[in-house]
C-alpha cells in the first residue's frame, strides 16, 4: 500500500463530477417549482438522473450485494475501533444488538 492509502480522508471515495452537476440541477429544479414553472422543473430533475452516481454509490457500499462485495478495484483498510462488516450486517452496535 502506499503512503497516500494510509492518509486521513474526508470522504470514502473522491465524488464524480456529476454529483455537482446533479446538485445544481436539482437546485434549479427546486427553483421552477416555486415559480409553479412545472415543465422546467421536470426537465431539470430528468436531466439531474446521472447513470455515474448510482455507480458511484455502489462502489461505496460494495454493489448491489451489500456489504462485504467490496469491488477488487477498491483498497480496504482496518479501523481502530470500527465494528466489522459481519457485525453490521446483523446490525450489532457497540455489542448490543440494534434496536429497530
Amino acid at each position: 500500500m502506499d503512503e497516500k492509502f494510509w492518509k486521513v480522508r474526508r470522504c470514502m471515495l473522491e465524488p464524480v463530477p456529476e454529483i455537482f452537476d446533479a446538485a445544481k440541477l436539482l437546485s434549479a429544479a427546486a427553483d421552477f417549482h416555486v415559480a409553479g414553472n412545472e415543465n422546467d422543473a421536470r426537465d431539470a430533475l430528468m436531466a439531474a438522473d446521472r447513470p455515474a452516481i448510482p455507480d458511484w454509490c455502489e462502489q461505496l457500499w460494495g454493489g448491489r450485494g451489500g456489504l462485504g462485495n467490496v469491488p477488487t478495484d477498491v483498497e480496504t483498510r482496518a479501523e481502530v475501533g470500527a465494528p466489522s462488516l459481519e457485525r453490521q450486517a446483523r446490525g450489532v452496535k457497540s455489542g448490543r444488538e440494534a434496536t429497530p
